[in-house]
């Protein structure tokens, strides 16, 4: 049976932590390492919630794409925003977080967005390897909504730029891509026509429209492929059991 260190081990060889970013905290976040991998659950966040329906199915491993512990912890409270670590320690689960270096890999949630437009010509954003920017056959703003409110379940997909403008180049960036300037520059320098991305930092959504068109899929709709990809990637590696997660839903409440 696979130890905990032996799947972080080849996650590492497909997302390497060394790619990561500064600000991030990659890897193990919680257990040795040595541990025997009974199962794995897949999730975006690790939540109490999660750390329950891995119990209940048998798994002692999470592997999440936001870290359990990003900052330093000076207080922990058991019924506050540490429950889920709380509850993982009582639980004796492992975690492991593949988070900005995830972003970097071969087939990332920015490739998988893209690619449910039909991408051609796909190419890195940024030289160290940030987002993509690749040529979509020609689609009309309303229609790359339409398409990508169906692949996130999300129909309040927000969008600047006029509707029926048509896009042949684009860029995206999972995440909080469109909270950084140099990102959007390079969309722009890079002739997109379109920068998506699942937030946006308010003055430079002002800055940026009329530049370039833009189209906010929320945080959690652009990266919840994250347990479709490492499901494709882990199953070679793990004989036992791999579940995403079935609970897991957008923080915000759905509208009706």
């Amino acid at each position: 049976m696979a130890t905990v260190k032996q799947i972080r081990d080849y996650i590492n060889g497909f997302a390497p932590e060394d790619s990561a970013e500064s600000y991030d905290n990659v890897g193990i976040i919680l257990g040795s390492g040595q541990e025997e991998v009974t199962g794995i659950l897949l999730c975006v966040d690790v939540t109490a919630e999660r750390v329950a329906e891995a119990e209940a199915a048998g798994a002692n491993l999470i592997i999440s794409h936001h870290p359990l512990i990003f900052e330093g912890l000076k207080k922990i409270n058991p019924q506050g925003s540490e429950k889920a670590l709380c509850e993982a320690v009582k639980k004796g689960m492992a975690v492991i977080a593949a988070h900005t270096n995830a972003d970097k890999m071969q087939g990332s949630m920015s490739e998988l967005i893209a690619a449910e437009l039909g991408a051609e010509k796909v190419g890195p954003l940024t030289e160290d390897g940030i987002g993509i920017i690749a040529d979509i056959p020609r689609a009309t703003l309303k229609r790359i909504k339409e398409k990508l409110s169906a692949f996130t379940g999300d129909g309040q997909i927000k969008t600047a730029g006029g509707q029926e403008n048509v896009v042949s180049r684009l860029a995206v960036v999972s995440g909080s891509g469109g909270r950084d300037r140099a990102l959007l520059e390079s969309a722009i320098d890079g002739g997109a026509d379109l920068y998506i991305s699942g937030e946006f930092r308010h003055d430079l959504l002002l800055w940026a429209k009329g530049k370039i068109m833009l189209m906010e899929i929320s945080h959690y709709g652009s990266e919840k492929s994250f347990s479709d990809i490492m499901f494709d990637r882990l199953k070679p590696c793990f004989g036992g059991k791999i579940i995403k997660s079935v609970t897991e839903t957008s923080p915000y409440d759905k509208e009706m």
